[in-house]
């Protein structure tokens, strides 16, 4: 068997850990992205809160189109937060990376890297199709 030693295995625990935190952020990340960056989701949740006034309240059809431009504007604001969430997510993870990395092997580093470069597409992609 493989004779480490305690900081050795320490160390080696400590790069598994971080490197498993990175591509999770990375994952959620553009999950988020992908939801900020598409309208439909927005709308769904603008719809469904329409909905649940107009159940919930009993509103009649002339109370549910004078609220239509304020739920609108709604859906345009959570767009925006999402938008912006996403953009702050990012500069963070951007910000630590090169901590991280001082702590990996050029190996993971190199993984890093890839994770690194593959979230930035995720993050532009989306941005494109519009």
């Amino acid at each position: 068997m493989i004779n480490l030693t305690r900081w050795k295995l320490i160390g080696y625990v400590v790069a598994i850990f971080v490197t498993g935190g990175i591509t999770g952020a990375g994952v959620a990340l553009t999950i988020a992205n992908q939801k900020a960056a598409n309208p439909a989701h927005s709308l769904k949740v603008t719809q469904r809160l329409r909905n649940r006034l107009g159940k919930r309240l009993d509103l009649t059809p002339d109370q549910m189109q004078k609220i239509d431009p304020i739920i609108n504007k709604l859906g345009i604001d959570i767009n925006a937060v999402c938008s912006d969430t996403v953009q702050r997510l990012s500069a963070l993870l951007d910000a630590a990376e090169p901590q991280i990395a001082a702590a990996l092997t050029p190996e993971q580093k190199v993984r890093l890297d890839a994770i690194h470069k593959k979230r930035h597409a995720l993050l532009i992609q989306p941005r494109e199709k519009k």
